[in-house]
């Protein structure tokens, strides 16, 4: 889908929705809470963000964005995520993806909701870390350099009790979904860009709240 971005005053910007289409304008929108350092407008039309847009798009959107939301962007908004300290009883959650910034995002959050949390950047990495530590559940992305990730996520779970979340910006449709838990074996399945309160409800519900505390 085109999206067009127009600025009708210097207090506002209105542009299509990349999911929906709608036109709003985005320039006092919340911004996203997704893995990624983008933190694009919230359609209040459909709740879906920018951060699907091609790179490409995403930079031409942020030109042209008026320079008071383009501020509002540059400072960063602070997680909407209430802290829970991390003990060494906490369970431990691998993060498995090659992108260097989801990893390093990623990490912080998952410490910031009271997990242990090691990354690794593929999958025999991952088998490695695993053979030293095994993790109560492992966040695999779909696809990856040495190992894709649901042949990682077959090979956990015939080897390990460790549950496994697959994270996917390209296999979305119904029937991926019913791949990765029929034939690999995964536990639940998250698009990307994934946002903080989906990941937030999946760890709490395959790990229970009550495994986190003292």
């Amino acid at each position: 889908m085109s999206t067009a971005f127009a600025i009708v005053s210097p207090e506002s910007y209105v542009t299509a929705c990349p999911s929906c289409g709608a036109i709003s304008d985005m320039a006092e929108a919340l911004l996203c809470d997704c893995l990624t350092r983008e933190h694009t407008p919230v359609c209040p039309s459909c709740g879906g963000c920018f951060c699907k847009l091609p790179r490409a798009k995403l930079r031409a959107f942020w030109e042209a964005a008026p320079p008071a939301m383009l501020a509002r962007h540059l400072r960063k908004p602070t997680l909407r995520i209430v802290r829970t300290p991390v003990t060494s009883k906490a369970p431990l959650v691998m993060l498995v993806d090659d992108d260097d910034e989801i990893r390093s995002i990623g990490e912080h959050v998952i410490s910031r909701l009271g997990y242990r949390c090691v990354t690794a950047s593929n999958g025999p990495e991952a088998l490695a870390l695993m053979a030293v530590d095994e993790p109560a559940l492992v966040l695999t992305d779909a696809l990856m350099p040495k190992m894709d990730g649901r042949d990682l996520c077959r090979f956990i779970k015939k080897s390990s009790s460790a549950k496994v979340v697959i994270m996917t910006s390209l296999y979305t449709a119904p029937h991926y979904k019913y791949e990765a838990f029929k034939s690999f074996g995964a536990d639940d399945y998250l698009a990307k860009p994934i946002d903080f309160t989906a990941l937030q409800e999946t760890l709490h519900r395959l790990v229970p709240a009550q495994e986190i505390r003292q």
